[in-house]
């Protein structure tokens, strides 16, 4: 799978149903409606069929705020 850019460029600035949809299946691969939001808060493209790494889980976990 190709590869996001870093989790902490982006994850604090998605929207909320963002956020959801990816905490609902965290093992599947990000859709591109949120792929397309990614890509606006990073200025970058991110190919298809991307996905959370280990790593990206971990840093999701250590963040310890509620998703409304």
């Amino acid at each position: 799978m190709p590869d996001l850019p870093r989790i902490e460029s982006w994850w604090p600035h998605l929207t909320v149903g963002a956020r959801h949809e990816i905490l609902e299946d965290r093992t599947a691969p990000i859709s591109d409606r949120v792929l397309r939001e990614i890509e606006r808060i990073t200025d970058t493209t991110v190919a298809g069929d991307v996905g959370l790494s280990n790593d990206d889980l971990r840093y999701i976990e250590t963040q310890g705020e509620t998703v409304d």
